[in-house]
Parts: structure tokens; sequence; C-alpha cells
């Protein structure tokens, strides 16, 4: 619980970028606000399967995630790893085809 209040303080609002990457002033409606912070509230659970379920709920892909979702300003593999989610950023690396210690070294 203390790694989602962390979370959700840190992240204030989300930053998705999925469709609207583009128009940096792209108001999100309420509902898509709640699916990036139930999106990176799953990346740091260190929970596959809610990881899975999360991303099947939203119908969005790994790879589309590790691209386009930013939690607390940095890509899903950075954020669980440093949230200390070992778990859920390999398996992200595992579904997207990257390696965490690359990803981490970019940062």
């Amino acid at each position: 619980m203390k790694k989602i209040m962390m979370a959700i303080v840190a992240c204030g609002l989300l930053v998705g970028t999925f469709a609207h990457a583009a128009d940096a002033n792209y108001n999100y409606t309420n509902t898509e606000e709640r699916m990036y912070l139930r999106l990176c509230e799953a990346v740091i659970s260190n929970n596959k399967l809610k990881l899975h379920q999360a991303l099947k709920r939203s119908g969005v892909s790994y790879k589309q995630m590790q691209e386009g979702l930013v939690c607390n300003g940095q890509d899903p593999i950075t954020f669980a790893m440093l949230s200390g989610s070992e778990k859920t950023a390999h398996m992200i690396a595992a579904r997207t085809k990257l390696d965490v210690d690359t990803i981490l070294a970019k940062n």
C-alpha cells in the first residue's frame, strides 16, 4: 500500500502519450487518467498477474505501455526497478524483448 500511495503522490496526474503524443495540450478524461494510474500501480505492485490483468482491461500492449506510458517521469521498466518491483520489470522487458540493464543504463 505504501508503494501505491507513493506512486499516486509522486505521479500526481500521469502523462500517458499513447494516442496523443504529438499534442502536449491534450486533456485526458478521468477514465484515461484512471487507466494510466492503474497501469502504473500494477507496474509497482511486483505482481505479474495484476500487471497482465491491468493491461488486458486497458487494451494496451506491453510494447505500447513501454513506449508510451510515463510513471513519475520514467518509463515503466525504470519505474518498476526503482520502486523495487523486479518481477514486473523483468516481465515487461521479456514481453518487449528489451534488457532491463540496458534500459537502466540509458537513464
